[in-house]
C-alpha cells in the first residue's frame, strides 16, 4: 500500500471516530438534558420527599427516581456534581412535584426550603419513653437526651411548680409539633413548647382547684403526681372516668389509705429495669407505702389536671379497668370483688 493511500486511511479513520465520538456526545448531551426536564409538567401537585439523615446522593437520586419525581437518577447524580451541589444536600422532608425541573429539585434540597415534619409527644409516657419515641420519629438520641436536661428550663413557667431538683417527668404535655429539621435546636423547641403546653393547660382554674383542696396537696407539683396516676389508670378516655378515678384517689388520700395504684410499681420497675410486682420495694411503689409517689410517673393530659382539680361528687371507693379498657367503679369492697372476677380474666389491675 503507498505511503499516501496509507495517510488517507488513517485520515478517514479519524474522521469516522471523530464523528462517532460527536454523535455520541451530542446524544448523550440530548440524553442528559432531556432527563433534566420535569417528569410531567401538567402534574403540579406537590408531595412530600424525605431525605434520612446522613443519605449519600446515589440514595437521594435513586429515591427521586422511584417515586416519580425525576425521569433519571444518573442525570440528576450528574447535574448535582457538575454545578457542586452534592455536598449540601439537607436532611429533612421537602415538598416536591413531578413538574418540577431536575435541576430545580436539586436546588431545593439544597436550599433548606423545608416541609413541616411532625412529631408528636404522646399521653401517658415516661421520660425515657418519650425519648425512644422521638429518636423514633427522627431525633439523634444524643439531641433529645441534652434537650430533656431540666436545667435548661430553669426560667420557664413550669419551674413555678416543678421541684428545682426534679426532672421533667410529668411536665412534657401530649401534643403534635411542626419542625423543619431533626436537629438539635428542634429537638430542643419541641420539649420547650412541649412544656409551654403543658403552662397553658395548668390554667388558673385549675391550679385554683388543686390547690383548694389543701387537705390532700400541698402544691401543684402533687396534683400533677395525682394527674399522672389518674392518666396511667385511665385506658379510654371516657370525659366521666378521670374524675370519678381521681375521686376514689383523693378520699383515700383525705382517709390515709394506701392509694394501691399498680401502675406505681410498674413505673419504679420500669425505669429501674426490674420485675413488676405488689411488692416491689420502691418508694414510688403505693402497694406498700402511704401517700403520694416521690414524683410523677408519666405525662399527663389536660383532662387528667381537670379531674384531680374536679373530682367527682360519688361514693365510690373502688374501681377497676377491665381487660376491654373500660373502667368499672363501685361503692363497697364485695362489688368490687365481684367487678374484678367479671371484667379481669386476663388479670388487669384493680384498685
Amino acid at each position: 500500500m503507498s505511503r499516501r493511500l496509507m495517510l488517507q486511511l488513517i485520515i478517514g479513520v479519524m474522521w469516522l471516530f471523530l464523528v462517532a465520538v460527536a454523535t455520541v456526545s451530542l446524544l448523550a448531551v440530548r440524553w442528559y438534558n432531556s432527563n433534566l426536564q420535569p417528569v410531567d409538567r401538567q402534574q403540579t401537585s406537590k408531595q412530600r420527599f424525605e431525605v434520612a439523615r446522613g443519605a449519600n446522593l446515589d440514595e437521594i437520586a435513586a429515591n427521586l427516581e422511584s417515586q416519580g419525581l425525576i425521569r433519571d437518577a444518573t442525570a440528576f447524580k450528574w447535574h448535582a456534581l457538575f454545578n457542586g451541589l452534592d455536598a449540601n444536600l439537607q436532611a429533612g422532608a421537602f415538598e416536591l412535584s413531578p413538574s418540577d425541573y431536575a435541576s430545580e429539585i436539586a436546588e431545593i434540597l439544597n436550599s433548606a426550603t423545608l416541609a413541616n415534619l411532625y412529631v408528636t409527644i404522646y399521653p401517658n409516657q415516661r421520660l425515657d419513653q418519650i425519648e425512644d419515641s422521638l429518636v423514633e420519629q427522627g431525633f439523634k438520641r444524643l439531641d433529645v437526651q441534652v434537650a430533656m436536661q431540666a436545667s435548661k428550663y430553669a426560667n420557664h413557667p413550669v419551674s413555678d411548680y416543678k421541684p428545682p431538683d426534679a426532672s421533667l417527668e410529668g411536665y412534657l404535655a401530649p401534643e403534635t409539633f411542626a419542625v423543619n429539621q431533626f436537629n438539635a435546636d428542634s429537638a430542643e423547641s419541641v420539649i420547650r413548647r412541649s412544656l409551654d403546653v403543658f403552662a397553658d393547660n395548668l390554667t388558673e382554674e385549675i391550679k385554683i382547684g388543686i390547690l383548694e383542696n389543701e387537705a390532700v396537696f400541698q402544691d401543684i407539683h402533687e396534683g400533677v403526681i395525682l394527674a399522672s396516676i389518674v392518666e396511667a389508670e385511665v385506658s379510654l378516655d371516657d370525659p366521666g372516668d378521670r374524675p370519678k378515678v381521681a375521686q376514689v384517689f383523693i378520699k383515700r388520700l383525705k382517709t390515709g389509705t394506701k392509694l394501691e395504684s399498680d401502675v406505681t410499681f410498674i413505673y419504679a420497675a420500669a425505669v429501674e429495669g426490674g420485675e413488676p410486682g405488689v411488692d416491689y420495694p420502691s418508694p414510688y411503689n403505693t402497694r406498700l407505702h402511704g401517700g403520694l409517689p416521690p414524683g410523677p410517673i408519666g405525662n399527663v393530659s389536660v383532662s387528667s389536671l381537670r379531674a384531680v382539680a374536679f373530682p367527682a361528687d360519688t361514693d365510690y371507693l373502688f374501681f377497676v379497668t377491665g381487660d376491654d379498657g373500660i373502667t368499672h367503679f363501685n361503692e363497697t369492697l364485695e362489688g368490687h370483688v365481684a367487678d374484678v372476677r367479671r371484667y379481669c380474666l386476663e388479670g388487669c389491675g384493680a384498685h
